[in-house]
């Protein structure tokens, strides 16, 4: 018997170092797959962000390994590793806390995008490896103190270490990730270091209380209460709860998130990772949200003209919204849908109106090689149908697979369409630097005779949505304006010269499946998203400054955006102005709208700026040169107008006409055009507001009081209580003010 127990005692020391390195590598690759996904959430799923995760995993595990190996000539014993467990398994959970900590650094701001996300990989997810890479040599030391052979203890703890990679990297993205999430990995992973430790030393107390504060940073991070998500967000242990997210799922790819918008009519938004790939209108199919929605459902009308069954395919299926479009307007033409990943299909079908007896033709599968054995079944002698149209919508603004648009692809693709078919995708880019759209619209033209570029907003300096429309056969481009324009009067078609100007941008670069550098390309995309971003957010901050009362505060970090942060949006620029104007900083204001108007005033940039022109109208009014005020106000008025004659609905542009024209005196046109726009958007208080302002102002309150009813009663069926309690001062004061004119 005790020689038995004697037996036991002796393997299991024998044993421990080789499973030790084994828990200890694979609780690292758990954490560097889990890392991955979690920094998709911030900077998207790209070559940077995988080469960043993997090269500061290898970086903590080589600096532990050092540090382990001084240290296990000088404390090679059971509790050393028990301990390096234990603070591994709290750098774990500090890594949680980072990553969501991580919107709130400036820290690194000023860098270029590559070495931005790294440095943030790096602070987030470095000290773990480092930990854990320190057990190592420590296990090895243990082995080879028990007089083993060197040569086959060494090799050993390198087997170990490699079958340990294996099973973390196997367990964790094929099991674990998509059945409690990413996040759920990390706290399993320091869950597991934690028990490692004690396993080693049940008698070291220091590990006792982590335990304890473990399980409850656990519930707060992981439990669906309304009390722990709260506290656990407060904590910074999760991400903020969105009372509007109706679905949450992660899968192998991607993690998916369905919002609700608006409840009537019920607006849901369907999210990738950080990416928002599609818009629905429950129960409407056929109100397009998404606005490259509406320049593929214009152009598929115009290709589609005196062809009967047509066949579609949808490489992407997103939330399914285009292909049940084209189901719906195409009843009996077949529409093919490939998207790879199974949980988007069930998330559409969960809780976005993708119903059983949709009529598509699901196919999970990456697109590549849904084309591939298309191909193959042609070549072996099988009959195959060509395809009408062929839609690309895989691809956001961070990552792009290369393999779908490359020179070779496209020459499958093209294989594949009929004649007369066309081939349409989309990308997002920035066009002054648009090395994305240049190098893939350089692409298209190695196959196909015609490639059309449009966009729905006139941006040269921000993140836009391009639509590539790639054919043998010449489209009636025009009519595609035409039909868009009356939703979206800025829509851009690009001239020859600007294709021919992005193609000499980039040193005509032609994407091939052996030279395919999508992620450099799309690096500037990047950077300036996070510039406007942290632009955007400043602008927030400045505005809740000057509510709280510190103005001059406010008015500093606005000063700061002007100066740092070039060009920014043309609304960017409107609403740091018309801040400034609210407290009279007339002098800044028109410094604001001087530096918006040398990059946006040009005659090859067609944006609609007549709100920019009425904002440095009334900067220069306030200045006194009234003169060139008196420009300004025409240019706008001018703008205005036409932009009516495509939108003549717009409830923006009615309510800045009318604004225009009541500083020009002309009040009887201007409360016309206010009106229009209440009747526009009767639930909006700020077009309310403004007939309101002009009413009073001409001391018409029998008028105000009739429009301030009216508003209420708007109001209340909106249920705006804010804006209600509002009206009901002002109509107070309309009728003091009326009372005493009778006096």
């Amino acid at each position: 018997m005790i020689e038995t127990k004697k037996e036991q005692t002796t393997f299991l020391i024998r044993v421990m170092p080789g499973a030790t390195v084994f828990l200890a590598s694979a609780c690292v690759m758990m954490l560097e797959l889990a890392a991955g996904r979690l920094v998709a959430y911030h900077f998207g799923s790209s070559l940077y962000t995988w080469t960043g995760v993997i090269g500061v995993t290898l970086a903590g595990l080589t600096t532990g390994n050092y540090l382990g190996g001084r240290l296990a000539d000088y404390s090679p014993s059971k509790r050393t590793i028990g301990g390096l467990f234990g603070v591994a398994s709290i750098t774990c959970v500090g890594s949680i806390w980072l990553n969501n900590s991580l919107e709130k650094w400036a820290v690194f701001e000023g860098f270029i995008w590559p070495v931005y996300s790294l440095a943030c990989i790096t602070v987030i997810f470095l000290l773990t490896p480092v930990f854990i890479g320190a057990i190592i040599p420590v296990a090895a030391k243990t082995a080879l103190d028990q007089r083993q052979e060197k040569g086959n203890t060494i090799g050993k703890v390198y087997a170990f270490g490699s079958a340990g990679s294996i099973a973390g990297t196997l367990i964790a993205g094929f099991w674990l990730i998509p059945a409690i999430g990413s996040n759920g990995v990390i706290w399993a992973t320091a869950a597991i270091l934690l028990a490692a430790g004690l396993l080693y030393d049940l008698k070291y107390r220091l590990l006792y209380p982590w335990a304890g504060i473990l399980v409850l940073m656990i519930f707060l991070g992981s439990t669906k209460s309304q009390y722990f998500e709260q506290t656990g967000a407060m904590l910074s242990l999760r991400s903020k709860p969105d009372p509007n997210i109706i679905y949450d799922n992660e899968t192998q790819y991607c993690r998916i998130r369905i919002s609700k918008q608006s409840d009537n009519p019920d607006i849901r938004v369907f999210i990738q990772d950080k990416l928002t790939h599609s818009i629905a209108a429950m129960g409407d199919i056929t109100n397009l949200q998404y606005s490259y929605e509406k320049i593929y459902a214009a152009a598929t009308e115009q290709a589609m003209k005196g062809r009967d069954n047509p066949a579609f395919l949808a490489i992407g299926g997103g939330g399914f919204v285009f292909p049940r479009y084209l189901k719906h307007m195409w009843p009996t033409g077949k529409v093919d849908v490939v998207e790879i990943d199974p949980g988007v299909t069930m998330a559409a079908r969960a809780a976005f109106g993708l119903q059983e007896n949709h009529g598509l033709n699901i196919f999970t599968m990456d697109g590549r090689n849904f084309i591939d054995d298309i191909i193959a079944k042609e070549q072996a002698g099988n009959h195959t149908h060509a395809y009408d149209l062929i839609y690309g919508d895989a691809f956001d603004h961070f990552s792009v697979p290369y393999q779908l648009v490359t020179k070779e692809f496209n020459e499958k693709v093209a294989r594949l369409l009929k004649k007369d078919g066309f081939y349409m995708l989309n990308l997002i880019d920035v066009y002054d630097s648009g090395q994305v759209l240049g190098s893939v619209l350089n692409t298209l033209r190695q196959t196909f005779k015609n490639v059309y570029v449009l966009t729905l907003t006139f941006e040269y300096y921000g993140r836009m949505t391009f639509v590539l429309i790639a054919s043998q056969k010449t489209l009636d481009i025009d009519s595609i304006v035409a039909e868009v324009s009356k939703y979206f009067p800025d829509i851009w078609r690009l001239s020859e010269d600007e294709l021919d100007t992005l193609i000499t941008r980039n040193n005509g670069i032609t994407l091939t499946d052996d030279y395919a550098p999508i992620d450099n390309l799309a690096a500037p995309i990047s950077v300036r998203d996070k510039t406007w971003k942290s632009t955007s957010d400043d602008i927030i901050k400045a505005r809740e400054l000057g509510k709280a009362g510190e103005w001059d505060q406010a008015v500093k970090l606005y000063m700061k955006v002007i100066h740092n942060c070039q060009p920014l949006s043309v609304n960017n620029y409107i609403d740091i102005s018309n801040d400034l104007l609210a407290h009279h900083e007339f002098k800044k204001s028109f410094f604001v709208c001087q530096n918006g108007l040398q990059y946006y005033d040009r005659p090859k940039i067609e944006t609609d700026i007549s709100t920019m022109h009425l904002c440095m109208s009334a900067s220069l009014r306030g200045l006194g040169q009234l003169e060139e005020s008196q420009k300004y106000l025409n240019r706008a008025i001018e703008g205005f107008k036409h932009r009516l004659q495509i939108t003549p609905k717009a409830p923006d542009v009615l309510a800045n006409l009318g604004m225009a024209l009541a500083s020009t005196g002309n009040i009887a046109e201007a409360k016309i055009y206010l009106e229009q726009a209440v009747k526009a958007a009767p639930y909006n208080p700020d077009y309310h507001f403004m007939l309101i302002t002009i009413l009073i102002d001409q001391k018409d309150y029998e008028q105000a009081q009739t429009a301030i009813t009216n508003a209420i009663n708007a109001m209340k069926q909106g249920g705006n209580t804010e804006a209600i309690s509002r009206l009901q001062r002002i109509a107070e004061q309309v009728a003091t003010k009326q009372s005493q004119t009778k006096k």
